[in-house]
């Protein structure tokens, strides 16, 4: 007869999987380097669509005039950067 294959998740599975992911946040932290966001230009429009998120414009480059809609790029990482910038708008400002 079969059984059901699938183990169990145990609690230590768990706290190995919290522990791991702390280290390499850490480890992503220590080698950031503050500043450089938006030098290329994929990186610029990911920084200008999360603001437009951010500021209520929606997904739109709001740079190009008549800000069309962005449908060049997905939508994840921008929204991760807009919920960055909703958090900690004085860090996310440019100089």
């Amino acid at each position: 007869m079969l059984q059901n294959a699938t183990p169990a998740v145990q609690r230590q599975d768990i706290v190995h999987a919290a522990i791991l992911a702390l280290v390499l946040l850490a480890c992503s932290a220590y080698r950031v380097t503050p500043g450089v966001s938006g030098v290329y230009h994929d990186d610029a429009v990911y920084v200008l669509s999360a603001k437009a998120l951010a500021t209520g414009h929606g997904y739109r480059l709001t740079t190009v005039p008549g800000a069309p809609a962005q449908t060049k790029y997905p939508i994840l990482y921008p929204a991760v950067l807009s919920a960055a910038w909703m958090l900690w708008p004085r860090a996310m400002r440019s100089t």
